[in-house]
């Protein structure tokens, strides 16, 4: 009788084994994919550097990220609270492109706040940080008086914003993982800003300098990815998706993110190659998307390293969507219903949670996303964006030496998203 235990342990051992094995394989070969494809797209900027007329920055096209957003935003609740066997790598992505992307428009729209001669922190950190905490305050206290929980339930997670250095998550993880970990990305923001300011003082003006900005970036991704890669090898029970959720992780992100912005606005204007950067931004999401739905392993999730992760798609997608924001799937994405949708999309992340747990636990999916929608809209429009034009108009008192009035380029673009799947 033992023998036969001994004997069904080692067979599930074997199995286990190779699952391990297939599961390491497939890492391997996303991992060569990514790496091909950023080389590919990296040779296609050295063309544009070498061959573009040179110019200083440039007004980006970011409306087609906002019917992006919804989307993902969509696929993220569906994971959570319809069916988690689908979408769930997807679903990763989607996290690692809110956090990436939220470091893009961050740089984007106020690096003069963060960094240089009209750097004023106050205001930067009034217009990003104040701008989400009351709301997001707000749903987490209401749920806990509604619930009839005690006020000081997950406090140290999700009011002290401690959970994401240490690789816990909130228990009931409300109403917005992401807000905890952005909140200390946005801290920190003003600080890569600079040294961005600094290299772009420095050597901004030879035509090569986005691409070697380019090229630092993916060294350190490869940095990263050697670094997770090690871990694994060194312990293979390790859940690499704690190391996910750690705010160091993400700061990484978001910081690569401000990165690939100051690529973009620095890139040199290349007419001749205007067609290369729409098929490329429509070739990597798509086959993104195919790899996403062809993965099939348990560890590491597509969040957990750089080039087998979805870091480097992710960096990719966003750059080239954004030199080749006509593409055919941006400008399907970019239908004004999808982009009126996207503007509400920080709105849907905080209440999604909240309003699942209040509502029926049978009620059918499209109730519970009509229902979240138009929470959020009223919530949006009723006191986010009242708040929102109170603090723009604050903080342009309080940056006096600003020339003219400021423009938030990011309202209507997420910056924060709701929760991990």
């Amino acid at each position: 009788m033992q023998h036969g235990d001994d004997d069904g342990e080692t067979l599930a051992e074997a199995e286990l084994d190779g699952f391990q094995a297939d599961d390491r394989s497939s890492w391997n070969r996303l991992s060569g994919l990514a790496f091909a494809w950023a080389l590919a797209i990296s040779v296609a900027l050295a063309v544009q550097c070498a061959q573009g007329d040179r110019r200083q920055e440039k007004r980006l096209r970011l409306e087609h990220f906002n019917g992006w957003q919804f989307i993902m935003c969509c696929v993220i609740i569906w994971h959570h609270y319809c069916n988690p066997s689908i979408f769930a790598e997807l679903a990763y992505c989607s996290v690692t492109f809110f956090v990436f992307f939220s470091g893009f428009v961050t740089e984007y729209a106020y690096a003069d706040k963060m960094s240089g001669v009209k750097a004023h922190l106050r205001s930067f950190y009034l217009r990003r940080i104040v701008r989400v905490l009351p709301m997001y305050y707000g749903i987490h206290f209401l749920v806990l008086v509604s619930s009839g929980k005690s006020l000081a339930t997950d406090f140290q997670d999700s009011v002290l914003m401690l959970c994401t250095w240490h690789g816990s998550s909130p228990a009931t993880n409300f109403p917005a993982w992401t807000v905890c970990a952005l909140v200390w990305c946005w801290l920190f923001a003003p600080l890569a800003s600079r040294i961005l300011f600094h290299m772009r003082q420095r050597f901004g003006s030879g035509a090569k300098y986005p691409l070697a900005l380019w090229t630092c970036l993916l060294t350190l991704g490869l940095c990263d990815e050697v670094w997770s890669r090690l871990v694994f090898q060194q312990d293979e029970d390790m859940d690499l998706d704690y190391w996910f959720y750690e705010t160091k992780h993400n700061v990484f992100i978001f910081c690569l993110g401000m990165g690939v912005a100051e690529v973009a606005r620095h890139m040199p204007d290349a007419p001749h190659l205007a067609w290369l950067w729409p098929v490329c931004c429509d070739v990597t999401l798509l086959a993104t998307l195919v790899l996403t739905a062809s993965w099939n392993g348990a560890a590491p999730s597509w969040g957990s390293s750089y080039w087998s992760g979805s870091l480097a798609p992710v960096a990719v997608w966003v750059l080239t969507s954004t030199l080749g924001h006509q593409s055919l799937l941006n400008r399907v994405l970019s239908h004004r219903i999808l982009h009126t949708l996207g503007e509400y999309s920080m709105q849907i992340y905080l209440l999604a949670n909240p309003l699942h747990d209040l509502l029926p636990e049978e009620i059918e999916p499209i109730l519970l996303y009509a229902f979240i929608i138009a929470l959020s809209v009223a919530a949006a429009d009723l006191v986010e964006h009242r708040w929102s034009e109170f603090l723009k108009k604050a903080t342009d008192r309080l940056q006096r030496g600003a020339s003219g009035p400021t423009v938030d380029l990011e309202d209507g673009i997420l910056l924060a998203e709701r929760a991990k799947p």
